[in-house]
């Protein structure tokens, strides 16, 4: 389907229900008009496997929601046409870890008064780039800080890659 926007002429093709199961935060979508949103946030239930929730952003100050229930859409959904839905995060460059990975800690860490013994097991949650400057500056030569929801003591917010292993 072409859109046409401004002076652009958008290649809009239908997303299928697995692809919009299968969408994850950073991911851009379009409307039947064009206009483009990107998802900012998931909300999943475990006992409805196939409904979800998908937070979104258009422009800088306008929200929604697009709601996901027995895996179809509430209203048409579109990607652009040639391009793949899901794309790598850019926390990723550098980094040979990804989100939802199963990781385990290298050494004893501590955060506020907290400890994550040797070996404790975990999962990435997300991956936070650094830019030159600040991996530099204050993180070590770090490439990116990462979230992780470990088994025993909640989510850490600031973990570095050096820091774990992947199982």
């Amino acid at each position: 389907m072409k859109v046409k926007r401004g002076k652009a002429t958008l290649d809009l093709v239908a997303l299928t229900n697995k692809q919009c199961l299968n969408l994850q935060q950073g991911d851009e979508i379009y409307d039947s008009l064009g206009a483009r949103y990107r998802v900012t946030s998931v909300k999943t239930w475990v006992r409805r496997p196939n409904d979800r929730d998908y937070g979104l952003k258009h422009g800088l100050y306008t929200y929604g929601t697009l709601r996901v229930r027995g895996g179809r859409p509430h209203i048409a959904v579109y990607k652009m046409r040639g391009t793949t839905v899901s794309k790598p995060t850019k926390g990723a460059r550098g980094v040979a870890l990804k989100i939802g990975d199963k990781i385990e800690a290298k050494r004893i860490l501590s955060e506020s008064g907290r400890r994550v013994t040797v070996g404790a097991k975990g999962v990435v949650a997300e991956i936070r780039p650094l830019t030159t400057i600040q991996s530099k500056t204050y993180h070590g030569r770090q490439k990116a800080i990462l979230k992780v929801r470990w088994a025993k003591g909640g989510t850490w917010y600031n973990v570095y890659p050096k820091d774990i292993k992947r199982r």
